[in-house]
């Protein structure tokens, strides 16, 4: 899934590249990443709480290979240390992937790619990037050491910081679920968002499948 992640991204940038221009790309790319790192870190936190809160490591289609690895990260922490890049990235391709397929379907169809269409899939490439590059950066907040630019980036907050990840890894494991940058942790939190989704959710008789012990109670510290 990761190389058809590949292939289907640059099949997606060559024409949207190709319409725009140089000049409208770096123009495009200034105003877009910030918005596309924003949206990624609010998908991050979204998937995050849906895994860590609903369903089970049983739960057709997803828990396989969604739930569980979400589940057990709490329990064991560090473990994603240890897997290789195209196992760090798996899963998110897979959620990614299909974006891209329907993008690549978008632009295939229509003869005359507009430049406000190109922006725009350039823009939707930019996010699903930074959506598939998001467990590596939760990757290197559990990491022991680090190289000198990830470690800066990550006090700047550029990525996701060891410091604020680890208030998710701390009772009662319900906040911090952004794990892009974190930038949407303290809006998120103050204004009881996640709090908020599965108190409408409830009303239409779908509950927490998840109790503290389940989200991580015994989690262990950074």
């Amino acid at each position: 899934m990761a190389f058809a992640f590949a292939v289907l991204c640059v099949a997606n940038l060559y024409p949207a590249v190709r319409e725009l221009g140089w000049f409208n790309v770096a123009v495009v790319a200034i105003v877009g990443a910030p918005i596309a790192w924003v949206l990624a870190d609010f998908g991050s936190g979204l998937i995050h709480w849906l895994a860590d809160t609903y369903g089970a490591d049983d739960t057709p289609v997803i828990g396989t290979w969604l739930i569980k690895p979400f589940r057990q990260h709490h329990l064991y922490p560090r473990d994603i240390c240890t897997y290789h890049f195209v196992a760090t990235i798996g899963n998110s391709c897979t959620l990614a992937a299909p974006v891209q397929a329907g993008l690549f379907y978008l632009l295939l169809s229509d003869e005359d790619v507009s430049i406000t269409k190109a922006a725009l899939a350039f823009v939707v490439n930019l996010f699903t990037i930074a959506m598939v590059a998001t467990n590596v950066l939760h990757k290197w907040a559990h990491a022991e050491k680090t190289n000198w630019l990830i470690s800066r980036l990550q006090r700047s907050r550029v990525f996701l910081s060891p410091a604020h990840h680890n208030l998710h890894h701390t009772s009662p494991f319900d906040s911090n679920y952004c794990i892009t940058n974190g930038w949407l942790n303290p809006l998120l939190q103050k204004i009881h968002f996640f709090r908020g989704l599965e108190w409408m959710l409830s009303k239409i008789n779908i509950k927490p499948s998840a109790n503290e012990h389940e989200r991580g109670r015994h989690s262990r510290d950074l």
